[in-house]
């Protein structure tokens, strides 16, 4: 990647507006305006999205298990034994693919566990708040490791890339010869 330095270059003297090593160009000599964007993001970086994503998800869940035991200092117990139950959404296997994607994705829907702290707070149910933590610290964990929210076609697509045996399909596009993607 280039320097911050050249962008700040760059900046004073061609009016050039970069964020993260995408370009948004306007030529300053005419009236009218030419934006567009181009590819400089070195894909071989450290930062990568889903890198900072996995951060994001690893933040949140040393948050949520603070504040849970902050407020809540002795029940470690309640939390170890309720800390896997939206796992136990797979148990719908049994019916079909589709509820089992369905009661995953209600059970490890981040604004549920929003919804069950606000509605907790407000009613004074501690259960509630417990539970919202829980579940919300949960989704931060299987975020970190990749397991996002699935798609209802097959259960190694998530919203985070593909996991298990489908992995691979997650390499990036751009490294191709063309911007084509390579088909394995």
């Amino acid at each position: 990647m280039l320097s911050l330095q050249w962008y700040a270059y760059r900046l004073e003297y061609s009016v050039e507006w970069t964020f993260f090593g995408k370009g948004l160009f306007a030529e300053p000599a005419s009236k009218r305006y030419l934006l567009y964007f181009t590819e400089r993001w070195n894909y071989n970086s450290p930062i990568e999205m889903k890198n900072l994503l996995k951060l994001e998800s690893l933040a949140l869940l040393l948050a949520s298990i603070g504040v849970y035991f902050h407020f809540f200092p002795g029940n470690w117990i309640r939390f170890i034994s309720l800390f896997f139950a939206p796992d136990l959404a797979f148990v719908f296997l049994l019916i079909s693919r589709k509820w089992t994607v369905f009661a995953y994705n209600f059970l490890h829907h981040q604004g549920l566990c929003l919804i069950l702290l606000g509605m907790g707070y407000l009613l004074k149910m501690d259960l509630w708040i417990q539970v919202g933590l829980i579940f919300f610290a949960h989704s931060a964990f299987d975020r970190i490791w990749g397991y996002g929210l699935k798609y209802p076609d097959q259960l190694d697509r998530t919203h985070l890339g593909w996991i298990g045996k489908q992995a691979w399909r997650n390499a990036p596009e751009s490294n191709a010869v063309g911007g084509e993607a390579h088909d394995r």
